[in-house]
């Protein structure tokens, strides 16, 4: 559908048609979607790597260090964020 255009005192109101309503609706919520679950996650990462070393949490005060030593490098938290 073509938009329509009518002119009420000099200016030009436009009308959008009903399926262009619909899909800058759409779009809208999927870019804040996006942008909701972007911060979620930054969020939930951040917490966890501020809580600590989290091999700390996973396993009992008595593990070997070699044994951490060798889960942290499996898991890959031996590397640096950056």
């Amino acid at each position: 559908m073509h938009s329509v255009a009518r002119a009420t005192n000099n200016k030009k109101i436009i009308q959008q048609s009903p399926e262009r309503k619909l899909t800058r609706y759409v779009l809208i919520k999927m870019l804040r979607s996006v942008f909701t679950l972007w911060i979620v996650v930054s969020a939930v990462f951040l917490v966890l790597r501020a809580s600590g070393d989290p091999i700390y949490s996973i396993f009992s005060l008595g593990t070997p260090e070699a044994t951490l030593d060798v889960f942290r490098a499996k898991w890959g938290i031996d590397k640096s964020i950056f």
